[in-house]
């Protein structure tokens, strides 16, 4: 306790900063990082099925384009 004084430390108003501060570490949480989080993962998610779908499509191309070779060979081996 003496230490405390020493320090010129009040009680009374550490422990109302301490609550002060426990209030707007809630509210920060609860309407800002817990947005954002929501947000951020929306977003991640939506750029993984957008990389899935440029793949697929991708994949389809490499096909079209092997089936193309195919009947441009096929063309020209009946020509």
């Amino acid at each position: 306790m003496e230490l405390i004084k020493a320090l010129g430390l009040d009680l009374k108003i550490l422990l109302a900063q301490f609550v002060n501060f426990s209030i707007f570490a809630f509210v920060l949480y609860k309407f800002g990082f817990k947005p954002m989080l929501k947000f951020l993962d929306e977003r991640k998610d939506k750029i993984e099925a957008g990389l899935k779908s440029s793949e697929a499509a991708k994949k389809k191309l490499e096909e079209l384009n092997k089936k193309e070779i195919d009947i441009i060979t096929k063309a020209n081996k009946e020509a």
